[in-house]
This record gives C-alpha cells, sequence and structure tokens, in this order.
C-alpha cells in the first residue's frame, strides 16, 4: 500500500466489482444478492487493512494473499487445512456490517 498509494476505498472498489460479478452468476455464493459500496466500507475489519467483503470466501478451495514490503519477510513451512465450522454465509451476516 505504501509503494503504490493502495487505500482501502481502492480495496472497496474491487470487492465491489467482484460482488457485482458475483451477483450475475448463477453459480456464485452471492448470486442475486445485492452489497452496496456503503455496505463493504462499513463491514468488519478482518485483519486491517482487509475487511469482511475484501476477503475470499472459502467455499470449494482456498486462496492466500500476503501483503509484504519485501519478498524475504514471507517463509512458508507448511500448509494445512483448518475449519472453525462456520459456514461461510454465517461469517458474511450483513448485521456484522452495521448496515
Amino acid at each position: 500500500m505504501m509503494k503504490y498509494g493502495t487505500t482501502t476505498d481502492d480495496f472497496a472498489l474491487v470487492a465491489l466489482k467482484n460482488h457485482d460479478s458475483a451477483f450475475l452468476n448463477p453459480k456464485a455464493r452471492f448470486y442475486q444478492k445485492k452489497v452496496t459500496l456503503k455496505e463493504i466500507k462499513r463491514s468488519p475489519v478482518v485483519a486491517s487493512p482487509l475487511r469482511l467483503f475484501d476477503c475470499s470466501l472459502s467455499v470449494n478451495g482456498g486462496a492466500a494473499c500476503i501483503l509484504t514490503k519485501d519478498r524475504a519477510d514471507v517463509c512458508i513451512k507448511a500448509s494445512s487445512l483448518y475449519t472453525d465450522g462456520k459456514r461461510p454465509s454465517d461469517l458474511c451476516d450483513r448485521n456484522l456490517a452495521g448496515v
């Protein structure tokens, strides 16, 4: 974020674009579920600077994004699977977003 001047508003616009695409995709988790920019910006912080709607849902696979200043900051020792037993829909309760 420091190198390119990226802001949380930029992340929110990416999330909005992705949710707009999901709205039209019958195979998407958020099919025909409209998410607004206001909801995205008011959603809870998961791991600063990422908010709930910036993050991928764990549905049929996994994803990771490592934001770092230097490649040397990252050392992957192993990979594993963990679940806390919550469904993705439980994590996206709009009441958490305060809207």
